[in-house]
């Protein structure tokens, strides 16, 4: 048996590879091909040093002494980002990750967390802030692309 992994882009063309799956026929054996699909969090790069320093300089700036609280709304946006034409989304893993860090090293009392408007569309990273933000009272998910919350997955 030959296994290979590849990954794909998006749902759609994963679909239409599970469509074809044992209707490819090895020409010399004969055997079908069995195609399985699984969904898996999509694999990174590594930051550089300037791109996780900015990254950390943005989530500074963004902290609210006053009301504990950390508002990343709108994050890739940030100026700091357009000034060096940087990519930094939040729905990207590693920098979902970055800031992760960045938190548990500087801002773990926050009370409130805002992370309105960053196209979020899965979680998996973001649940790391539950054993980060222990005082955490607040958490804004208004406005991404979040379909459905398991309540397995709720604390």
């Amino acid at each position: 048996m030959i296994i290979y992994a590849s990954i794909l882009q998006n749902e759609d063309t994963a679909e239409a590879c599970r469509a074809i799956s044992r209707r490819i026929v090895h020409r010399i054996t004969g055997d079908r091909m069995h195609i399985i699909v699984d969904k898996v969090v999509a694999p990174w790069t590594k930051l550089s040093k300037e791109e996780t320093a900015v990254i950390q300089e943005v989530v500074d700036s963004r902290y609210n002494q006053d009301s504990r609280s950390l508002d990343l709304s709108e994050f890739a946006l940030d100026q700091k980002f357009k000034d060096r034409d940087l990519h930094m989304m939040l729905n990207k893993n590693n920098v979902m990750l970055t800031v992760v860090d960045r938190i548990d090293e500087r801002f773990g009392s926050i009370t409130a967390l805002s992370l309105q408007g960053n196209r979020l569309r899965f979680l998996d990273y973001a649940a790391v802030l539950v054993s980060v933000t222990k005082f955490l009272k607040v958490l804004d998910l208004s406005n991404n692309q979040v379909s459905m919350i398991s309540p397995s997955r709720c604390y």
